[in-house]
């Protein structure tokens, strides 16, 4: 079996009232503890993810992204400094 596949087992300690809670949830949905959590546990993370790796622009500021990006202004004397570095020197900047 790869270990994509494999199971593995996770040991959680709470108060017996979360316990209680979690299981009368679970069983509301028709499922037992386990899974229950690991479904509420999987949604999370994918939000979590999403949260820190998705830009949420309004239509303002997609338009003014776009217009940046199709009229960039002149170069900064920071930027053209930039620009004549080395790659080395750039990654130690």
């Amino acid at each position: 079996m790869s270990a994509e596949n494999e199971n593995v087992k996770l040991t959680l300690e709470m108060p017996a009232l979360s316990q209680e809670l979690l299981s009368k949830a679970a069983s509301l949905e028709g499922t037992d503890l386990s899974g229950f959590m690991l479904n509420a546990a999987i949604a999370k993370a994918h939000q979590v993810i999403e949260d820190h790796t998705t830009i949420h622009l309004t239509i303002h500021g997609q338009a003014t992204l776009l217009n940046v990006l199709q009229n960039p202004g002149e170069p900064t004397a920071a930027m053209k400094e930039l620009f004549r570095l080395s790659p080395i020197e750039k990654e130690n900047s």
